[in-house]
């Protein structure tokens, strides 16, 4: 029975790994001090391309793998790993941004000293690495008369991609924790969205009630759609979460998501 189950979840295993999409890198970029753009070329990327979903699993190459040919594309587009001992590292991104017609892809990851194998993969990404795309997933913030976006350093590229596809008569409010000044990035809001950044002076991540008190301060409309899409620490959203159903805000109002818990963090690295 264990090598039958043993077997089903190694033929899961490379099931997903061939049905991922090939990216390689070729240009990297510091936009702030902690947060690193790496843009990636592949083929056939339509699937990946939407507003809705945002969000992709990664498939990034085990700490000792050569980081450019550890992954192969064989004719018909199924990719398979150059060496069956190879455990690739999963982790969850948003694509910050995405042509299609190009077959060009960037995302950005939060770089810490103390961060895990993500971040670490990202602080020494060059032309020709190779990696793996899975998706897309992850709901984006629903249309509505006024939104509300909020979250930390894990949660801005997905919030500099909805504020990115808003209308422009659309009205609301933006909401991100950051460390300090120097990690506020240009982003593109409409007239009617206010930008808000919250900076923690030097405190760590996941260490203060910031974020959740800005939006508790936040008074929300009483007419019209409304829509509120949340994504940070735990604890955070945690409180977030029971303040907006506090104030009413309906199930279907509402997209609040836990990226990262601290206490885990600290015990594996995060990133």
């Amino acid at each position: 029975m264990k090598r039958r189950i043993r077997a089903w979840i190694e033929r899961l295993f490379h099931s997903r790994i061939e049905e991922c999409t090939l990216l390689r890198v070729v240009e990297t970029n510091r936009i702030t001090p902690h947060m690193l753009r790496v843009a990636f070329i592949g083929r056939d990327l339509e699937p990946f391309a939407t507003n809705e979903n945002l969000h992709v699993k990664l498939l990034l190459p085990p700490q000792g793998a050569a980081r450019d040919h550890w992954l192969k594309e064989e004719p018909g587009g199924k990719v398979r790993l150059k060496g069956r001992n190879l455990d690739p590292v999963f982790r969850k991104y948003t694509i910050r941004s995405i042509d299609a017609g190009v077959g060009r892809v960037a995302i950005d990851f939060v770089c810490h000293e103390d961060g895990g194998p993500g971040a670490a993969w990202a602080a020494a990404a060059k032309p020709g690495d190779v990696v793996g795309m899975i998706g897309p997933g992850g709901r984006s913030a629903a249309p509505a008369d006024w939104v509300l976006l909020a979250g930390d350093e894990t949660g801005l590229p997905a919030i500099g991609r909805i504020l990115e596809s808003l209308s422009g008569d659309a009205r609301g409010l933006a909401l991100v924790e950051i460390d300090g000044p120097e990690e506020e990035q240009p982003l593109s809001a409409p007239p009617g969205v206010e930008l808000r950044w919250l900076h923690r002076q030097r405190a760590l991540a996941g260490t203060t009630d910031l974020l959740a008190d800005a939006v508790k301060a936040v008074s929300l409309p009483g007419d019209g759609t409304r829509f509120a899409w949340v994504a940070g620490e735990f604890a955070a959203i945690q409180a977030i979460r029971r303040h907006l159903r506090a104030t009413g805000l309906g199930k279907q109002e509402q997209l609040v998501v836990a990226y990262w818990r601290r206490d885990e963090a600290e015990a594996r690295g995060t990133g």
